[in-house]
């Protein structure tokens, strides 16, 4: 079974009944699962492989935080990292 086969049940067996939306789930499977490991076996699938996708994402987002700040900063004069 791959990952994607994994997934794709997952999505209806369990996260449509207990999600309302669970489109946010899909989508991430869609852009960020599926395109590296999709087509792997579930069993074969390595650890790194998850930390990369994982990591991959936090540095996606702080990627976006910095650039949300710098323009928070030239055009405010804040961050949003100061506003609480």
């Amino acid at each position: 079974m791959t990952i994607k086969t994994f997934a794709e049940r997952y999505l209806r067996e369990h996260v449509a009944r207990v999600r309302e939306q669970p489109a946010l789930i899909r989508r991430y499977l869609e852009r960020d699962i599926y395109p590296v490991i999709g087509n792997k076996a579930l069993a074969s699938v390595q650890k790194q492989e998850l930390r990369g996708i994982i990591f991959g994402k936090i540095a996606e987002g702080m990627s976006k935080l910095r650039s949300r700040s710098a323009i928070c900063s030239s055009v405010y004069g804040i961050t949003p990292l100061s506003v609480r």
